[in-house]
């Protein structure tokens, strides 16, 4: 919990900084006066101003968000000296740049923490799929378990696949969240994909078809993957834990023995064996005994297993009281200097779009709102992303930023990207929009963008009961 709180609130540190700085340093290179920078809103648990300096830099209590106060005619009185420099008194080109350089920050912020990312190196797991569920689109689509995914193609790529089996003309696919992450793209494009696979003991790849165009499935993400039948990366079945007073442990089942078979059905992985174990929920598979085959030592040993059943979320499930191995393959990704970058630049480019897309599809109904998370989900992956290492904690970073980049962009009247629509009207009729439909506009953002929060939040709690 602890590691949790100081993750989430350094991660909010940084990125309100950024977002703030942005706005601060164009408005001082636009020459307006920047009376105060403020980290969070509230009352002022710290201050200091520089000498010779016009800015007072605070630390506020609430820490979710943050402001840059510049001299405004419109929000007070501005001494005659400093009315060439209040915010208000600038041409519509400098007013924008101010606006715009906030939620630019935190792009440009993603696109160093991507960069970074990609120089340091990150081991990840191989793309080899674990054995799909029994008539999922995954299945149906003719995947196996230790399918290993090398690389998507185009249908004109498939075609010249088949005149060449060698041809290497084909985006390669280099970990399994990568794989995952291509996946999310064209469920939401409703885009069929067509991927090089390769499986053991075949001696050239094969491409499969994966017909994503007629899904009508609403919710991306992890939820949208299972339900197609990509339930996670191959795993061997071997225990790792044996929880005390169990059925395992009852049983006789040891760390390090291998599951292979459950009277005459054979285990592949991991994820078929937990999902037989999962489906044994009534009272009448309580009451069974069931031959497990393992391999300890290398040696077949059979062992009869009895499965408990337990309520867990409001459903009943199996149970048998062990953990398994954390034993896929890994692989190194890493760039140089010059695609680092530029793999940066596409990945925070795909990451803005794949949002924007998502938002546009919420709005028309196509989407389901629980794809909206709120500060509980957001403090959950910052502390689950610190305790796996600094690259993985970075990358929330990198995702989070993004996200404030892109949502701050949105014409919403209380949002910079609402202030932007402000200017670009003006720019347009050549006169400002008027007290009162700014004041009407203000209070219909704040409603958008607090009911925004509330699905969120309720989001949150909805996934944590």
């Amino acid at each position: 919990m602890l590691l949790t709180i100081i993750a989430f609130l350094i991660a909010i540190f940084i990125l309100v900084v950024v977002h703030e700085y942005g706005h601060y340093k164009m408005a001082l290179l636009c020459g307006v006066k920047v009376e105060r920078f403020s980290v969070g809103f509230g009352p002022v648990l710290w201050r200091w101003k520089p000498k010779n300096s016009d800015t007072e830099y605070v630390l506020s209590a609430l820490p979710l968000g943050g402001y840059v106060k510049m001299a405004d005619e419109r929000e007070g009185e501005v001494a005659p000296v400093d009315l060439p420099r209040a915010f208000n008194r600038q041409s519509l080109k400098k007013k924008a740049a101010i606006v715009a350089a906030g939620p630019i920050c935190n792009l440009v912020l993603a696109v160093a923490i991507y960069s970074v990312v990609a120089w340091v190196g990150q081991t990840e797991v191989q793309a080899v799929i674990a054995t799909p569920p029994s008539q999922s689109l995954v299945e149906k689509a003719g995947f196996l378990a230790k399918d290993k995914i090398i690389g998507v193609m185009t249908e004109e790529q498939v075609a010249a696949q088949k005149l060449n089996p060698n041809s290497t003309d084909y985006k390669a696919v280099q970990s399994f969240s990568d794989f995952a992450w291509i996946l999310t793209q064209s469920g939401l494009d409703k885009k069929d994909v067509y991927l090089l696979v390769e499986r053991p003991n075949q001696p050239s790849p094969i491409v499969l078809e994966l017909p994503l165009s007629s899904l009508q499935y609403e919710e991306m993400g992890k939820a949208f993957l299972y339900e197609i039948g990509l339930v996670g990366p191959y795993f061997e079945p071997v225990i790792a834990q044996v929880i005390p007073n169990g059925t395992a442990h009852a049983a006789g089942l040891e760390v390090g023995d291998k599951v292979i078979k459950i009277g005459e059905l054979e285990i592949n992985d991991t994820a078929s064996l937990m999902r037989w174990v999962k489906e044994q929920n009534t009272a009448e598979a309580e009451k069974k005994v069931e031959i497990w085959t393992v391999l300890r030592q290398n040696k077949p040993e059979e062992i009869a297993v009895q499965v408990k059943t337990e309520l867990v979320d409001g459903q009943r499930v199996g149970k048998i009281g062990v953990a398994f191995e954390m034993n896929a393959a890994t692989v190194l990704v890493k760039a140089g200097f010059i695609d680092g970058i530029s793999g940066a630049f596409i990945r925070t480019y795909e990451m803005s779009v794949l949002m924007l897309r998502t938002i546009g599809r919420m709005l028309i109904g196509e989407a389901s709102i629980k794809n909206l998370s709120g500060p509980i989900s957001i403090a959950e992956y910052a502390g689950k992303t610190a305790s796996y290492g600094l690259v993985s904690y970075l990358i929330f970073l990198g995702v989070v930023s993004v996200s404030l980049g892109v949502l701050n962009l949105l014409p919403l009247p209380v949002l910079d990207g609402g202030h932007l629509m402000y200017y670009l009207w003006e720019g347009i009729t050549k006169r400002p929009v008027s007290e009162q439909v700014n004041i009407w506009l203000q209070k219909l953002g704040l409603v958008i963008v607090l009911m925004m929060m509330v699905v969120g939040v309720y989001n949150d709690i909805t996934r944590h009961l």
